[in-house]
């Protein structure tokens, strides 16, 4: 049994790796996503065929109910519905009035308003399992997960300071559509590069303690720890470098919980929470202000003047496809329906720059609740976690924390990279024991 657990260990280490190098844009159906997909689909069959270790079935009983609700909603979905039905939906009065206009009876179509676009969003979600699958079998997370992590971010930010050097027709641009001339390394999107910067700081906090197995530290020596500390600065040019106004707002509460990490501090429930609150609130003010005024550094694009616009316009479109939603992936033509045809220009915009808003008006209510739910069970793993001995799974809250707060204001768990990235650690805090259960599995 140790051994399948080892092989887990180096499984996950090796599809990181290849999520990390493959899964750098959200655009569906790219062929490196393909790709992924397809290795996804061999690890999920592995992991269902072989089984896992009995003390690793109870740690996925949550992850499994989430990854049902998520299938339910998307299944419920792509089921047709008759005309009768589906044409006193909200929303839906444009296509009834194009059959109309085109002579045509109504026929029977799903819930969603892009199924194609659907159905490719739910074969975008098979890394995540892939990566959650296998990391609830992990035999000692602290060392694998954050070094693949911080190899990756280091390069990626070379790779994006070579793309700057090189200018806009720089051949090591990976993405045909992507930020040139600026920073982005193996992503599309300058601001998913500064996700994975900033995740990358919790995970160099934890390889400089130490961290092992059963929460044992190894001690570092006085030359690792320079390395480390060379690597965290290296990581914050990185965020300077990739010129995103979110990811440079995040680095300070990112740099601090990464040092709160490597002192292993317990944090009260509490003093958390505001702390949660207080950063959320400080990012939020300085979107508005950033948005009013102008990007953090001179030469940038203004990332949020834009959002100051498409924020309102998806939060206008919600109530109108409230409670059922427009359809997972449906973003792109639905917003395009409630644009001013004498504004539009060469640029468009593919996502609402804010998953919780996108996730409401493509999902509805059960979206929002189920987010909801996992959002509660975060914070309540969370409080639990900060108020105990392992500075892993602080770790794991630490990345998860970073990436959900970062989606607020973009779209980083749109690409396989950081949505694998994710489900990993969601997967260690599910994992995480209570203290007293640490206790007692320690109690000769």
């Amino acid at each position: 049994m140790r051994s399948l657990v080892a092989r887990s260990d180096i499984g996950l280490i090796v599809f990181l790796s290849l999520a990390l190098l493959l899964g750098g844009a959200s655009a569906a159906g790219h062929l490196a996503n393909l790709a992924l997909q397809w290795i996804s689909i061999g690890v999920i069959a592995w992991c269902l065929i072989v089984p896992a270790p009995p003390e690793h079935k109870r740690m996925g009983r949550i992850a499994w109910l989430f990854v049902l609700a998520i299938a339910l909603i998307l299944a419920i979905q792509l089921v047709p519905l008759p005309p009768s039905l589906w044409s006193g939906l909200p929303g839906r009065s444009v296509i009834v009035e194009g059959f109309r206009l085109a002579g045509m009876d109504l026929p029977w179509v799903p819930l969603s308003m892009a199924p194609a676009r659907t159905i490719a969003s739910a074969l975008a979600l098979l890394p995540a399992l892939a990566a959650l699958l296998l990391a609830l079998r992990l035999r000692d997370p602290a060392r694998s997960l954050p070094a693949v992590i911080l190899v990756f971010a280091l390069v990626s930010i070379v790779v994006g300071v070579a793309q700057v050097a090189g200018g806009y027709g720089s051949p090591l641009y990976l993405y045909d559509i992507t930020n040139r001339s600026l920073a982005v390394g193996f992503f599309a999107n300058r601001n998913h590069l500064a996700t994975l910067a900033l995740v990358a700081l919790p995970c160099i906090a934890l390889l400089a303690r130490g961290e092992g197995r059963g929460n044992r530290r190894r001690r570092s020596g006085i030359g690792a720890k320079l390395a480390y500390a060379a690597a965290a600065v290296f990581i914050l040019f990185g965020l300077v470098m990739s010129r995103s106004d979110a990811g440079l707002l995040l680095a300070l509460p990112s740099f601090l919980v990464g040092f709160m990490i490597y002192k292993n501090l317990r944090i009260s429930p509490l003093v958390l929470s505001g702390s949660i609150a207080l950063v959320v609130a400080a990012l939020g003010g300085a979107v508005a202000l950033v948005g009013q005024s102008q990007s953090l550094l001179s030469g940038s694009s203004n990332d949020f003047s834009a959002r100051s616009t498409i924020y309102p316009s998806t939060a206008g479109l919600i109530p109108d496809y409230f409670p059922v939603g427009s359809g997972v992936g449906s973003f792109l033509g639905v917003y395009r329906l409630q644009e001013d045809p004498t504004k539009i220009t060469n640029i468009y915009v593919n996502h609402a720059h804010s998953e919780y808003l996108e996730i409401a008006l493509e999902t509805g209510l059960i979206g929002i609740l189920l987010l909801a739910a996992f959002l509660i069970w975060w914070a309540w793993k969370a409080f639990g976690i900060w108020n105990s001995s392992s500075a892993t799974a602080k770790a794991a809250t630490a990345v998860t924390g970073i990436i959900l707060i970062h989606s607020a204001f973009d779209y980083p768990l749109r690409t396989a990279a950081i949505l694998t990235i994710f489900a990993a650690f969601a997967a260690i805090m599910a994992a995480a024991a209570p203290e007293r259960e640490e206790a007692a599995s320690a109690a000769p």
